[in-house]
């Protein structure tokens, strides 16, 4: 009852336990100065790869719409704050400017 029955929380937390043992595998094992120090593959979770990926879409030049559609953002704004490349972004396309060629 405590979960009116709902048990999907379990999926989520099996799935972060899967993403951190890929990351490992894939060498994602640089150590973030964290109290105490982690190796970033066991921080990586399905949040920070749903980020990433939409981050990373975005650096691919698809659309908001797009990357919305594919992470089940319902708005524009709150997707938009999930990305991370914002300098990144905005280097890459003054990159593509004949302007700066």
């Amino acid at each position: 009852e405590k979960y009116d029955y709902n048990f999907s929380f379990g999926a989520n937390q099996m799935a972060n336990r899967f993403l951190k043992v890929i990351a490992a595998m894939a060498g994602i094992n640089d150590v973030v100065n964290t109290e105490p120090p982690t190796l970033k593959s066991q921080l990586v979770t399905t949040h920070t790869a749903r980020r990433s990926a939409a981050t990373n879409l975005r650096l691919q030049g698809a659309s908001l719409k797009t990357i919305a559609d594919l992470g089940g953002w319902k708005n524009i704004q709150v997707l938009q704050l999930y990305l991370r490349a914002s300098g990144l972004e905005s280097a890459k396309i003054a990159g593509d400017l004949d302007f700066f060629k």
